[in-house]
């Protein structure tokens, strides 16, 4: 029965919880995608990492 209500609402909001994107800003420039991704894995599953720099 969640299940059903689970995608009921997810139908309704017009969301897709399984293709989500984070952001995260002001991460340490010395920040490798290793460490966030370990960071976030303990959360639960992590399809992909990637830490973009700012070189200006």
């Amino acid at each position: 029965m969640s299940d059903h209500n689970d995608q009921q609402q997810q139908q309704c909001s017009g969301r897709d919880d399984s293709r989500t994107n984070l952001i995260i800003n002001y991460l340490p420039q010395s920040m490798t995608e290793k460490e966030l991704y370990s960071m976030f894995v303990t959360i639960g599953p992590v399809e992909s990492c990637r830490v973009m720099k700012d070189y200006k």
